[in-house]
């Protein structure tokens, strides 16, 4: 179910959803819901000490908050954890199941919810937020990147009102899941999952490698995220070189072709070190001398 939100006036409608009650009492017989394999890596893993600490509550008090299912899928939406060690130690669970109308709402549905914990690290909540907006900004009739017109405008404060966060952090959590969603999809297919593991590189790189790959860089960009900037600066000098030996390959083959129109014996093409080449001609020997790139080097033996 829908319900409008108070910016739909504007442009502006955020979905909320109700739990229905499927089971009031601790189930009986044991409940197997999907799991699904697009929904589970969107959830953070639990630190060892967590999981142990999320163990002893369970096994001391009870499941006291219901596992959260797509109602009329009983696909698993939230308590991953809680289903696994309630299942393995035989400890009951109440089910709530969520009314959604699709998957996109199921995925917003998840990340909203996941933006409620406390233990993220900024990178993972800059990555549900950004989906969010991301989301929202499409529901809205927009392109992923665009973020200027008022409709995405009122997007931003929306969300930005309802996680407590300015609208900027909104839309810099936008530009980060986009570089999340170009390095996927070209480069490392698991960095969304690194990043809500808490395993990827830092920020910072993310957002460096995915401009690296939309300028089509995506040696640069693999370089990045495995954190060697000094691999990076080996790329750029060697293309830098490679610029230039090309350029220096051009110069020679026009002096080839100038050489097989000029009149036989005037003009000589040698190609080497240009001191060691001028050094080992004979005094006299050459009226006029041309070196590519020019050399002007005080070491250069005078050629009469």
């Amino acid at each position: 179910m829908r319900d409008k939100d108070e910016n739909e006036e504007e442009g502006v409608v955020l979905v909320e959803q109700g739990p229905i009650e499927i089971d009031a009492d601790q189930t009986r017989e044991p409940f197997k819901p999907a799991i699904d394999p697009e929904f589970q890596p969107l959830f953070p893993p639990l630190r060892p000490e967590e999981y142990e600490q999320l163990e002893e509550s369970l096994v001391r008090e009870g499941c006291r908050d219901p596992l959260a299912v797509w109602a009329g899928h009983n696909i698993l939406l939230d308590g991953h954890h809680r289903y696994e060690i309630c299942t393995r130690l035989g400890i009951p669970f109440g089910v709530l199941g969520i009314e959604l109308p699709d998957r996109e709402a199921a995925l917003d549905w998840i990340d909203r919810n996941q933006l409620g914990r406390r233990n993220l690290t900024r990178d993972q909540y800059l990555l549900f937020l950004g989906r969010r907006y991301n989301r929202l900004k499409m529901d809205h009739g927009g392109d992923r990147r665009s973020s200027g017109n008022g409709c995405h405008s009122k997007t931003a404060e929306a969300l930005a009102g309802q996680h407590g966060v300015s609208e900027r952090t909104v839309r810099n959590a936008g530009e980060f899941a986009d570089a999340i969603e170009t390095l996927k999809k070209e480069v490392d297919p698991e960095i969304e999952s690194k990043v809500v593991a808490g395993t990827a590189p830092p920020r910072g790189l993310i957002t460096e490698a995915a401009k690296q790959v939309v300028n089509g860089e995506k040696e640069k960009a693999e370089a990045t995220l495995r954190g060697e900037r000094g691999a990076v600066a080996r790329i750029k000098k060697a293309t830098s070189d490679g610029r230039k030996r090309a350029k220096l390959e051009a110069r020679a083959a026009a002096a080839r072709e100038a050489l097989a129109e000029a009149p036989g014996g005037v003009w000589e093409v040698v190609e080497g070190d240009a001191i060691e080449v001028l050094g080992s001609i004979e005094p006299g020997g050459a009226r006029l001398s041309f070196a590519a790139p020019p050399l002007n080097d005080g070491n250069l033996p005078e050629v009469d």
